[in-house]
């Protein structure tokens, strides 16, 4: 980290990732770039110790913040407040950047001064061989592969999934999180997604760009069904909040509908097999009934018809199929796929 001040801030939020982080800090610190700073928040790191074992070889290179838990927008906002660039590099901790990020990131912002961000592409891979068969369709793919980015960035774009923002690898003005109020902490994932609508439907309106360069390798772990629902519900959140809070023209609001009505059925599937594990039927009906009227398929409408009639059979069937899956992908864990 050459001279003051910095070009751009890295920002790391830190949070069970302990074994994780030497290797993301080690790529920062070989960029083609090297006029930047790091930021680390310790966000009330149930494994502090280990943390602060793992970062005392880089305590000259970084600066360390701790603080209590307030989850990912928190520590990101924490060390956003703190940064002396006015870009930030957003950087997962399980995560690593190509030796070039840092710099083709900054040169794309100098290149587009009517950017307010911009994303980029990313290699996927897999921690482990059980993480491989879950995420089949992207591990050892470029997420541009299966998620292209075509065209301009617009809210009807992301929505109808013609551009994807992420965070892993985006550099964003720092003057633009501060005018649009940073990361909103009362969410606590797809706190990235609400950014960028935010910037886009800011007053003056946001534009964001993006590369198909690769820069990031980012790392696909195994969630829990807590956490697939956990996103689920967050992308609910934000779509509702996008509704509430926005400035929409009549085109977004129907560009809005169209994807929310889609993350709802994604939320009642879990919601769904969640209540029939739980064998609360009436919750469970509740959610099956929505996926039915929004998308009728024929073993949806068996197992609504079979917890109307015989939810214990329902709960055979569901509990056979989730069986039936796991073993596959222990299967597939062992090949190393599905």
């Amino acid at each position: 980290m050459s001279e003051f001040p910095p070009e751009v801030t890295v920002v790391v939020p830190a949070y069970n990732v302990t074994k994780y982080i030497g290797p993301a800090l080690d790529s920062v610190l070989s960029q083609t770039l090297q006029n930047f700073e790091i930021i680390v928040v310790n966000d009330g790191c149930p494994d502090t110790a280990a943390l602060d074992r793992a970062l005392e070889p880089y305590l000259s290179r970084i600066r360390y913040i701790k603080q209590k838990n307030k989850g990912l927008s928190g520590a990101r906002n924490t060390a956003i407040l703190a940064a002396q660039a006015p870009l930030i590099f957003l950087l997962d901790p399980d995560d690593w950047v190509e030796p070039s990020g840092l710099e083709q990131q900054v040169r794309l912002m100098r290149e587009h001064p009517e950017y307010d961000a911009a994303y980029c592409n990313s290699f996927c891979f897999a921690e482990s061989p059980l993480a491989a068969a879950k995420w089949g369709k992207l591990d050892n793919k470029l997420v541009m592969e299966v998620y292209p980015s075509a065209g301009p960035v617009s809210l009807c774009s992301i929505m109808d999934g013609r551009t994807g923002p992420r965070c892993p690898g985006a550099i964003v003005r720092r003057e633009t999180l501060m005018r649009i109020g940073l990361f909103d902490e009362g969410l606590r994932c797809e706190e990235d997604l609400d950014m960028w609508l935010r910037i886009l439907k800011a007053d003056p309106p946001g534009q964001i760009g993006y590369t198909h360069e690769p820069l990031i390798h980012y790392r696909l772990r195994c969630d829990s069904l807590t956490m697939d629902r956990g996103h689920a519900q967050a992308l609910v959140d934000v779509m509702e909040k996008a509704g509430r809070t926005l400035d929409l023209t009549d085109d977004e609001r129907q560009c809005l509908a169209r994807r929310l009505a889609l993350n709802r059925y994604d939320l009642e599937i879990i919601r769904g097999k969640q209540a029939i594990g739980e064998r609360r039927w009436k919750d469970a009906v509740r959610s099956f009934e929505y996926c039915q009227a929004y998308s009728p398929q024929r073993k949806t409408g068996t197992i609504l018809s079979l917890l109307k009639t015989f939810p214990l059979a329902a709960f055979a069937a569901t509990r056979a199929w989730e069986i039936y899956l796991e073993k596959r992908l222990q299967r597939g864990s062992r090949r190393g796929t599905l």
